[in-house]
């Protein structure tokens, strides 16, 4: 597998080559004959470099060498667990039936909920896992694939979609200022 790997970097670098030359005929001219082609070839180069990291990582793992997760990504790995405890145990405590929380009565959720289980803090606490095994020894055992899947699309998706969210509703809450 390295050795296909690095023939592919190999190659995906001879296709890049010709992007100084791109670069360099740009800044001289300020202009560039084929945009198309600048973007193949940076492509290209990007490409190699993610073959060689590929090689890299099969080399590693091969040796039961996996590098260390820095104490700065472990502590906002933590962070991000912490961050999830407060809506856990709101969501938990409303689905046992205290608090304000609002009414589920159909489907999934209202199932889960007539046994005291709140479907979205059941979600938060696999987030919370999965935040733990991106930096602790044990998630390294996880199939990556899966691992990147879930982090890439769940978490991305979420960041996403609250930000948007946030900033909506923050547009729609706002009292317009009336000056006298």
């Amino acid at each position: 597998m390295p050795a296909g790997a690095w023939l592919m970097c190999a190659l995906a670098l001879a296709a890049g080559m010709f992007t100084v030359i791109s670069l360099v005929s740009l800044l001289i001219s300020g202009e560039l004959a084929d945009w198309a082609g600048l973007v193949r070839q940076v492509g290209a180069l990007v490409g190699a470099g993610l073959f060689a990291a590929t090689a890299v990582s099969y080399r590693r793992r091969g040796r039961g060498e996996a590098g260390p997760v820095s104490g700065l990504v472990r502590w906002i790995g933590y962070l991000g667990v912490a961050a999830f405890v407060p809506y856990v145990v709101l969501k938990s405590w409303w689905a046992l039936g205290f608090g304000a929380g609002p009414e589920l009565s159909e489907g999934l959720y209202g199932l889960l909920a007539s046994y005291g289980v709140d479907a979205t803090a059941v979600a938060a606490v696999v987030g919370m896992v999965l935040l733990l095994a991106l930096v602790r020894p044990w998630g390294e055992r996880l199939p990556r694939w899966w691992v990147a899947l879930v982090g890439v699309l769940g978490f991305a998706g979420f960041g996403v979609a609250l930000a948007v969210t946030a900033v909506s509703y923050q547009r729609r809450t706002r009292r317009s200022c009336r000056t006298h």
